[in-house]
């Protein structure tokens, strides 16, 4: 075997990364044998033996490259079964804390995180210290809600304050640009910090300028999306531009496992901003991603889906990225986090307009729409909006009361759009009266065009309760057909058909019949399938 890795070596050239594993597989097997081949020569079984631990190391993290996961774990725990020092042992538990890490494992990947810093420590390596620190930090940051063990919020604060007390902010660093996005987001949400927007902005914008200038695209991606997370508290405004952002930091690094993250993030963001066909490719490349790197990465690229696809209406193509909603959320063990969540109301209520609603409930009692997270996020409320089919007036308005209130632009946009068609459907005039005036005036400083359209129905619902029907269609068209110009052609066709039960008549007859082939053309067959 020694011999076998002595040839790979002399003839791999530049092509050595096409034979790392099976140079690993050689170096493993000399190794765990060196004291039948070179029984009194300790110097020899030490070369082979660290050799053979630093090949395993490399082969590790080439295959994390290929977005190998669990073959990333495996060549950790076989380089810590070689491993001899605490050296050693640092870089065997670092590719753990990283397979981990990628396959949104939070509480094992910080776990390996801690041990391999503490490792680290103990030998001075303080470069690989100051290393793991960062990308500990960062999973902190991105990925709180995948952690499942209560306490981590305040291991994940100590670590921070103990970097900070020794980084020079100043510094262009990965380290300062880790720290600077935890102080902007993390201790405040991990309960060691108070909430700061404009020391949080310049915060993430310091973290932004230090990753462009180091060119670290994965860092850089990591700034710009908790940037975006302290923008949207302000509204939509740079909704569109924070996604165009993101886009060009993911295409000048393809197919590394973090940047799987950045699509789905974009995709969001241009959702958002009502750029529905800049985020189907999107929607796409990132469920296409998804499929090797494990059950709660696709559910985030679900989720993604259900933002791009379901208010634009594109049922059809939604359900076909989706397939596998299901499955993968019985086998996720991470809980459902707000992108999670996203994906289970999508799903559920695909499967109720195409004839199961029994499948489709039991996807909706899986979404915690009520559950508090660390920080605001408008998608508890936006699930609500989209299972109100599924959950009726009652558990919707329940619902909606039970998602705390927080002081962000963009989580009063969502509560707005759900409250606004809940209450006039339900017919609570005076709840829709203060509504509407509040969307008028956040439509425009919030850069939500479609509370506009959303108020400007509700007005109508109101005209046909007071029996004044045609103001009241000819209201409602004008707003279904605003909502639909700017993209959401399935939210447009559903409160159309909310009008339909207020009308009586020809009237009605004709509404039902206009509506039902919205609905029908969008894929909600169910709900034309009621009207019809």
């Amino acid at each position: 075997h020694a011999e076998a890795a002595a040839f790979l070596e002399s003839v791999a050239g530049d092509r050595r990364e096409e034979f790392a594993e099976l140079l690993a597989h050689h170096l493993e097997a000399a190794a765990t044998d060196a004291a039948l081949a070179w029984p009194d020569d300790d110097a020899r079984r030490e070369e082979i033996r660290s050799r053979a631990v630093a090949a395993l190391v490399e082969a590790g993290h080439i295959v994390y490259r290929r977005l190998a996961l669990e073959q990333t774990q495996r060549f950790g725990e076989r380089a810590l079964a070689l491993a001899a020092n605490d050296q050693e042992r640092v870089f065997g538990v670092e590719l753990k804390a990283h397979a981990n890490h990628a396959a949104l494992r939070s509480d094992e990947s910080f776990g390996f995180y801690l041990e391999a810093i503490d490792l680290a420590r103990a030998c001075g390596d303080v470069d690989s210290e100051t290393r793991l620190r960062s990308e500990a930090t960062l999973l902190c940051v991105r990925y709180g809600g995948a952690f499942k063990t209560p306490g981590w919020g305040g291991r994940a604060a100590a670590m921070v304050q103990q970097g900070l007390a020794g980084v020079d902010e100043h510094e262009d660093t990965p380290e300062a640009a880790a720290l600077l996005l935890a102080r902007a987001v993390g201790l405040p949400a991990w309960g060691a910090g108070e909430t700061d927007p404009v020391a949080a902005r310049r915060d993430a914008l310091r973290a932004v300028a230090i990753a462009e200038r180091l060119e670290f695209n994965e860092l850089l991606a990591r700034a710009l999306e908790t940037l975006g997370s302290i923008v949207f508290g302000q509204g939509l405004c740079e909704a569109e531009a924070m996604g165009e952002r993101l886009i060009a930091v993911a295409d000048r690094a393809p197919g590394r496992v973090e940047l799987h993250e950045t699509l789905v993030v974009a995709a969001m963001c241009l959702a958002r901003a009502g750029r529905f066909d800049r985020a189907r490719g999107l929607v796409r490349d990132s469920t296409e991603q998804a499929g090797r790197l494990g059950p709660h990465r696709a559910l985030h690229a679900a989720g993604a889906a259900t933002l791009a696809l379901v208010p634009s209406g594109d049922l059809d193509a939604f359900g076909a990225a989706t397939e596998s909603v299901a499955r993968d959320a019985a086998e996720d063990t991470n809980g459902v986090c707000s992108s999670v969540a996203l994906a289970l109301a999508g799903r559920a209520l695909w499967l109720h307009e195409n004839g199961d609603s029994a499948a489709g409930a039991r996807l909706a009692a899986m979404v915690e729409s009520g559950r508090a997270t660390p920080r605001p996020s408008p998608d508890p409320l936006h699930c609500i909006e989209l299972m109100r089919p599924l959950l009726g007036v009652e558990e919707t308005r329940e619902r909606l009361r039970s998602v705390p209130p927080r002081k962000d632009a963009t989580m009063d946009v969502h509560r707005l759009r759900a409250g606004l068609q809940v209450h006039a459907v339900a017919g609570d005039w005076a709840e829709v009266d203060r509504m509407v005036a509040a969307a008028d005036a956040l439509a425009t400083a919030a850069c939500a065009p479609v509370l506009g359209f959303l108020a400007q129905w509700a007005r109508a619902m109101r005209s046909a309760a007071d029996g004044r029907p045609d103001e009241a269609v000819a209201a409602a068209t004008t707003a279904t057909d605003g909502l639909a110009a700017f993209g959401e052609r399935y939210t447009a066709a559903r409160v159309l058909a909310d009008l339909v039960p207020l009308l009586d008549g020809p009237a009605r007859d004709e509404l039902a019949e206009t509506a039902a082939a919205r609905l029908e053309a969008v894929g909600a067959r169910t709900a034309a399938a009621n009207l019809g």
